[in-house]
């Protein structure tokens, strides 16, 4: 087998075990406990949580796909077509596992759900980037201005994920 395959394969493994463990996490640890993620994860937690408190619903895999595919679609062509390819993937999975998986309360404890999710959150993004893709969203941003540009803005995503964790 050539290396591309290789590649691929691992590439496809690594999104589909991102995308289980991140949709895992998020409905089981990270939302019980009441918390959010930073970047469009969280932009899409946090609007479910409103729409929640306003007596209606958002769900979470919706929101999380109308915010990643206009702006992936927008940086495509600024950034590696099959990084694109992946990390979309990564979201529509993730999505997809988010509306069908259970939920399953594991503790009773926010803290240990707030640690647990944190740890498998972080894992499930770690994971997609080895398999040469990512979570989307803010990633797609940085990427396209430092294409763009030659700037590099992760202390201005990090700024904006601080944010949205204060509100």
């Amino acid at each position: 087998m050539d290396i591309r395959k290789k590649k691929t394969i691992i590439s496809f493994g690594a999104v589909i075990i991102s995308a289980l463990v991140m949709a895992f996490a998020t409905k089981n640890l990270v939302r019980p406990a009441g918390t959010i993620s930073g970047g469009f994860m969280g932009i899409a937690l946090m609007a479910d949580m409103i729409a929640e408190l306003l007596g209606g619903s958002l769900p979470t895999s919706i929101g999380l796909l109308c915010l990643n595919i206009p702006v992936a679609l927008f940086c495509a062509k600024k950034i590696s077509t099959r990084f694109v390819f992946f990390s979309l993937l990564q979201v529509g999975l993730t999505s997809f596992f988010l509306a069908l998986m259970p939920r399953v309360e594991l503790f009773d404890d926010t803290i240990l759900n707030v640690i647990f999710g944190g740890f498998l959150f972080g894992s499930s993004i770690a994971i997609a980037l080895k398999g040469n893709a990512s979570s989307g969203g803010t990633d797609f941003i940085a990427l396209y201005v430092s294409n763009k540009s030659g700037r590099e803005i992760w202390d201005q995503v990090f700024v904006f994920n601080a944010c949205m964790l204060i509100i």
